[in-house]
């Protein structure tokens, strides 16, 4: 981006460190790349497809899967929590900070309800197969 005029060094460090800044030109370039094209909207989340496979598992390791995918997600959410601290809605970075612990969030939701869902299952097939007739 330097080479194509959108960034300059502003400063140099040690180890060859360097700090850019955005020039009028590349503040124009990124302008118009926010308000004139549209993202690709098309994600490939392994999770997802993890999620959709869950019932090929035996109970006890899907559950063992959400478990961990839930603790996974907790502490993400923590380290973001922390990262929020101390900021404000004109930090740069701070709508795409909010953006992931509304996700996390969400599938923090995602993977309670689906340990509840999993056991809940689990649960009802023991009772069933207790009862003689199937019926309580």
């Amino acid at each position: 981006m330097a080479a194509d005029g959108l960034l300059q060094v502003e400063a140099e460090g040690s180890r060859g460190r360097k700090t850019y800044s955005i020039t009028t030109a590349g503040r124009a370039e990124l302008h118009q790349w926010l308000t004139e094209t549209k993202p690709e909207q098309r994600v490939r989340n392994e999770g997802a497809l993890r999620a959709f496979l869950i019932p090929l598992l035996p109970r006890e390791e899907a559950l063992d899967l959400v478990r961990e995918e839930l603790r996974h997600v907790e502490a993400r959410l923590t380290e973001l929590e922390m990262l929020c601290d101390g900021t404000d809605e004109s930090d740069f970075g701070r709508y795409a900070l909010e953006r992931g612990l509304r996700q996390l969030a969400a599938s923090r939701d995602w993977a309670l309800w689906a340990i509840d869902r999993l056991q809940k299952s689990e649960e009802a097939r023991t009772v069933t197969a207790r009862t003689p007739t199937g019926e309580l």
